[in-house]
């Protein structure tokens, strides 16, 4: 991977976080989280579920963001290749 690569994922993960982080406690609350999931066509039972592995948490700090990367940008391209798609069976 080169540089320009990596700096332009870098980027992309920055603008992610801070268009979703409350910056007052400086986390992404579960609700943000299944709005972006909603956004993104992640089925009901998906949201769901992931609504039950992150209960004993209330936010999302950076670290749990920068564990979960790979999901949000699965999210973010779904919705910039389709915006208009209110299905959610993914």
């Amino acid at each position: 991977m080169d540089f320009k690569t990596l700096e332009m994922k870098m980027f992309m993960c920055k603008t992610l976080w801070e268009c979703n982080v409350d910056y007052d406690v400086n986390k992404i609350s579960i609700d943000q989280l299944c709005v972006e999931l909603r956004a993104g066509g992640v089925s009901k039972e998906h949201e769901m579920e992931v609504r039950e592995k992150l209960g004993h948490i209330e936010a999302l700090d950076l670290l749990d963001f920068l564990t979960y990367v790979p999901l949000f940008i699965m999210i973010h391209q779904s919705v910039i290749n389709n915006p208009l798609d209110d299905s959610r069976e993914k």
